[in-house]
């Protein structure tokens, strides 16, 4: 394998993996222009477990208008190259999802197709795969606002941080009332 090919191949596996990263930001933030850019192009949907642009188009809206906050933690990505323009790869992912006033807890395996269109790596399907999904106790997002630095409990300002997200939602200003501010107390002090 030519030097070349070798910096093409690590290129490859870092910009396929922050593909995952990418998707989970996006995901959490209600950035469908994002998820748009990241997708192969697709007209038809796929069956479940299976999913590519067209399903994300027509099913990621409706849940994001049920759902409250989410959190996809990216973990383990392992990426095959099968050859110069396609790789398939498996990413682990802990999520955190406010869905229909219950505190939800998943570990997901996603098994990723990509492909290289224009020099760019893009997603051309993924399948989600689930190990468990279990109810959690408590609600983080129903506590008070934080006040961080003064308190290191409570509400923090994401995901209404994101601009997208309040876009998607509708809502006009960026949070506030989350931090302290100079001079006020600290749990540094």
């Amino acid at each position: 394998m030519s030097d070349s090919d070798k910096l093409d191949t690590l290129w490859s596996a870092h910009e396929i993996r922050q593909l995952a990263y990418r998707f989970a930001q996006a995901h959490d933030s209600r950035d469908m222009s994002e998820l748009e850019r990241i997708f192969v192009g697709a007209d038809e949907p796929l069956a479940f477990p299976d999913f590519n642009l067209a399903n994300v188009r027509s099913t990621l809206p409706a849940y994001w208008r049920v759902a409250g906050p989410t959190m996809l933690f990216v973990t383990n990505h392992i990426v095959n190259l099968t050859d110069r323009n396609h790789a398939a790869g498996s990413v682990y992912c802990l999520a955190k999802l406010d869905i229909g006033g219950s505190w939800i807890e998943q570990a997901i395996l996603y098994q990723d197709a990509y492909e290289r269109c224009d020099g760019v790596w893009l997603f051309e399907k993924r399948r989600h795969l689930l190990w468990y999904g279990i109810e959690l106790p408590e609600r983080p997002f129903d506590q008070p606002k934080t006040q961080w630095p003064a308190g290191a409990t409570g509400r923090g300002s994401l995901p209404e941080e994101f601009e997208a997200w309040r876009g998607f939602y509708g809502i006009a200003e960026p949070p506030s009332g989350y931090y302290t501010q100079p001079g006020e107390p600290s749990v540094f002090a």
